[in-house]
This record gives structure tokens, sequence and C-alpha cells, in this order.
């Protein structure tokens, strides 16, 4: 469903972390000008792989998770964006079709700008052509994480990294330690590092009675993030 035409990133708190930080309020409002917005209820389809990629998708509110499939049909995910997060915007230069499946985690509002409209938008503002290269660089560097992590790791130590790298995106402080403010389900948490639902409830099982982590909500809380990290470099949790 479409939504009202408004310039809501002018007063997005995340537009300070963006690509579109160092926009002036003139070429901000054309920006807005230029992007249609929509909402999508929880588990909708923003596009599906192999479709025509015909622009750039960028989250508003909500979350959006991206997903490929193998061709025996097992499902990855490969990222949670956020607001301002761009959605697999490296299709835009190298892929006339979507390598991946956008979905809606809960209800979410996401921007739309067509390719042609993007790419003159970027020669007009090379400091926003700047920002995406630095951004399509830390997302080359995590993609890299997540492969070694892949080829070097056993299942526990991948879950205790990818603990670890999603409290560094979605954390947020709580007095019982960092909460990872994404409410994921058994199957969501192995789709993310290539295992089972029932490995990935023994392993969390076993990282709560660690003390290592609690769980609240589908959401999890590190309480140790010492040992939640010696368990990603060198295995099986520790007693101590």
């Amino acid at each position: 469903m479409t939504v009202g035409q408004e310039s809501i990133c002018r007063v997005c708190p995340h537009r300070k972390d963006s690509v579109f930080s160092e926009l002036t309020e003139s070429r901000l409002e054309e920006w807005c000008n230029l992007k249609t917005v929509t909402l999508y209820r929880k588990d909708q389809r923003v596009f599906y792989e192999s479709e025509p990629s015909l622009g750039l998708h960028i989250v508003c509110s909500g979350r959006v998770k991206l997903s490929r499939s193998s061709p025996m049909g097992r499902k990855q995910i490969l990222a949670i964006e956020e607001p301002c997060g761009l959605l697999k915007e490296n299709d835009l230069f190298r892929s006339e079709r979507h390598t991946v499946t956008a979905e809606a985690m809960d209800e979410s509002v996401v921007g739309f700008v067509t390719r042609d409209d993007f790419h003159a938008f970027l020669r007009k503002n090379p400091s926003v052509a700047l920002r995406m290269l630095d951004h399509l660089a830390v997302e080359l560097e995590r993609v890299e994480d997540t492969l070694h992590s892949f080829v070097t790791m056993d299942v526990t130590r991948r879950l205790a990294d990818l603990l670890l790298r999603l409290a560094d995106r979605h954390g947020r402080a709580i007095p019982e330690g960092r909460l990872i403010d994404v409410a994921l389900t058994r199957e969501e948490w192995s789709e993310m590092i290539g295992t089972t639902p029932e490995t990935v409830i023994r392993v969390l099982s076993a990282f709560r009675k660690g003390g290592m982590i609690a769980e609240h909500d589908k959401r999890v809380i590190l309480l140790d993030e010492g040992r939640l990290k010696r368990t990603a470099c060198y295995g099986a949790p520790s007693s101590g």
C-alpha cells in the first residue's frame, strides 16, 4: 500500500548515519520528491529474488530481512535492515534482477527511487556517491566475515559470532546487559548460520545455562560478552 508522500527524511533520527547525511536541505527535498513510499505488513514481500531490479529501496521504518534460496530450496538470511538501510543496493550496479528476496519482519515503510532517477541523483551529488562507496565496502566486509565464519567455525562458534555481530548492529544497553532488539524465530536463527532449528535450540540452551545469554519475548540479552567472544574464537563455552 502506497502511503502519503512527505519529507520524512528531513526528520529521520537515523539520517546522520546514512548515505544521505551530508545533503543540504534543498538536495534532501529533491531526494524526497523522487521517492515513493509504501507500507508493507509483517511477512509481506518487498521484492522477490530474480525479479527485475527497477530501482533503490530504502527502509524508512520497521525492519526488512534479506534472504537467498539455494537450488535445493534452502533459505539463508543474509541481513536485517533497519531505518535508512538500503536493500541490496549493489544490484543497481551489477545486475538487472534482484539477487535476494526482501521481506518485512514487522509493519514497515519502504521508500523507492527508480534506477534512472537514482543514478542521475548520484551524478549530481558526489557526497552521496562517496558515502555509497563506503557503505558498499562495509557490506563487502560483512559478507567476507560471514563467509569466514561458515568456512572456519563450527555451529557453536558461528552462533556466538552471530550474536555478537547482531548486538553490534541492532543492540541497545539495558540493566542486565545488551539486548539484541530483533525478534527472531528459531527457524530464522538457523537460516542465518546454516543449521537446523533443533541445533539452534540446543546451542542457545547451552549459552543460557552457561550464563552468557538470557531470552525474553524472542529476543536475546547478552549477559557475558567476554565469554561469548572467547567462544566465538575458540569453540565450546568455558565454565568461567
